[in-house]
């Protein structure tokens, strides 16, 4: 096309012929950039000021020209709008202009780049509106601004750049805005669709989520509505349902029927709380059935039933004040019942002299109730009893421990302070008797059989000294004894022996007969 229109150096300047021209060439979905842009920013580089002017010319008036807006027209009965079939633009050739300057080919170029780049904002806004579906929601602004486009596009055929740069302006103006709204439009549709659900109105929520399906196709939110509100009619139909059976006393089933509901649509919010409502009832019966049960419990003193079938209800409701009357004064009785039986148990240990088990027993009703004044004064008696039964059984059980003499004084005062009570049981009496034969037995001398070699001193501790002899007896209390020897040149010897009841006489020999000379 350059060739055709360069000037021949033999020749001079000839007449360019210019042609019908449309710049708004419809770029499509995948937004390419108008033909021939690149050519010509190469040969502008290339040949210079006026071989640059003469080629934009010659592009301006041999670019082929259609129009990419079609007039949109609103369908019948519907309000929305679409596209109809383009008329091929009347093509009028311009005027050429003999003899024009070099600064007018200039402003005309200038012109031109400002349009064509007006035009591509102009096809970039038209692409977005129509990924959006703009025709479903300002089909009339949008048709207003490809009135605007298909005028600028008819003035640049003409090459009255000025008029279609003014047209596209305005179209674009007009798409920029329905760009920017784009947002908020989808917004207030799918609020609107929410609202349709919750009016229970499948025909209008349908309606507005397939518009703002149009608007965004991947959007989770509206598919999700969509959904719904295929499913709505069907849901209210299972409320309805539900909310009979609810009417007839009959909680359980219209629980089950507002549980399908929430499975045909999950996010129903007259379902959840349809079902909150059941649930609530149900859980009222049960808890009117467990009260009941645990009254009827605590008035035949099965307390700890009682107890379970409260904290049963309480769970069911936890602020219920009724309940809680109810487990605390379940709660008082069990304790009282509970001392009571404390009490007895220890009134029939002290009866049997079980010292211990009474202990144990009026501790514990001490611990649950530390003012009872029957279980203190049963804790301090049972105690000192507990001592008594002990150390008696300690003697009777270990009875040399009476042969030591101090041991044997005061097992003396302690027997007669116990032999002098009033009140001795059974078991107390035979363990007196017992004691008593024991004491006897330690204050009974027992005979003991000494011997020696008449010429060593014997000493008999605790008895005194016995001096030379080679046969003695002597009768001396139980317990342990040390004699001692001693012999001029000999080594002391030490005896130590036990003297019980009620064995053989015992025979002890003391004889120093181990020289110290011969021990060194």
């Amino acid at each position: 096309m350059a060739a055709e229109n360069q000037v021949s150096p033999d020749t001079g300047p000839q007449t360019i012929q210019p042609v019908s021209v449309n710049l708004t060439t419809q770029l499509g979905a995948t937004g390419n950039k108008v033909p021939g842009k690149l050519q010509y920013r190469q040969l502008l580089v290339g040949l210079g000021l006026l071989f640059l002017l003469a080629s934009a010319l010659a592009v301006i008036f041999l670019l082929p020209g259609w129009s990419p807006f079609p007039p949109v027209i609103e369908k019948a009965g519907t309000g929305s709008v679409a596209e109809t079939a383009p008329p091929v633009p009347a093509q009028v050739p311009a005027t050429p202009r003999i003899g024009e300057s070099p600064w007018e080919k200039a402003i005309q170029s200038a012109l031109r780049k400002e349009t064509q780049e007006l035009l591509a904002k102009l096809l970039e806004a038209r692409q977005s509106l129509e990924e959006h579906g703009v025709v479903h929601w300002a089909g009339k602004d949008y048709e207003t601004g490809s009135v605007h486009a298909r005028n600028g596009d008819e003035l640049y055929n003409q090459g009255d750049f000025t008029g279609a740069r003014n047209e596209y302006q305005e179209a674009l103006g007009i798409f920029t805005g329905l760009v920017t709204r784009i947002e908020t439009v989808f917004d207030e549709t799918l609020a609107k669709g929410l609202q349709a659900l919750t009016d229970g109105d499948s025909v209008t929520a349908k309606e507005v989520f397939q518009l703002a399906l149009a608007i965004d196709a991947l959007d989770r939110d509206a598919i999700a509505g969509m959904q719904r509100a295929g499913v709505l009619d069907e849901v209210l139909a299972q409320l309805r349902k539900g909310d009979d059976l609810l009417d007839s006393n009959q909680p359980d089933e219209a629980a089950e029927v507002y549980q399908q509901a929430l499975v045909l649509d999950g996010e129903s919010v007259p379902a959840r709380e349809k079902l909150e409502i059941a649930s609530d009832r149900i859980r009222g019966r049960k808890f009117a059935r467990l009260m009941s049960a645990g009254f009827s419990a605590l008035e035949m003193n099965r307390l700890e039933q009682a107890r379970t079938s409260f904290n049963e209800a309480l769970r069911i409701r936890p602020q219920s004040t009724e309940a809680h009357s109810a487990l605390q004064q379940t709660g008082q009785k069990i304790t009282s019942s509970r001392i009571h039986d404390l009490l007895e148990r220890a009134r029939v240990s002290e009866q049997e002299e079980r010292w211990e088990d009474a202990l144990s027993a009026y501790r514990e009703a001490v611990g649950i109730d530390a003012t009872l004044a029957e279980a203190q004064s049963g804790e301090s008696r049972t105690g000192l009893r507990v001592q008594v039964h002990d150390q008696l059984e300690q003697l009777i059980r270990d009875p040399q421990r009476l042969y030591d003499p101090a041991v044997l004084q005061e097992t003396l005062a302690f027997f007669k302070r116990i032999n002098d009570l009033s009140s001795k049981g059974p078991v107390l009496e035979r363990q007196l008797e017992q004691v008593s034969l024991l004491l006897d037995k330690a204050n009974t001398p027992v005979l003991v059989r000494l011997q020696s070699d008449n010429q060593t001193d014997v000493t008999l501790y605790r008895v005194g000294k016995l001096g030379y002899f080679e046969n003695m007896e002597l009768f001396v209390k139980p317990g342990k004894y040390i004699a001692v020897g001693q012999r001029d040149g000999y080594q002391d010897v030490r005896e130590e022996f036990l003297v019980k009841v009620d064995q053989p006489v015992p025979v002890i020999r003391i004889q120093a007969d181990k020289e110290i000379s011969a021990v060194q």
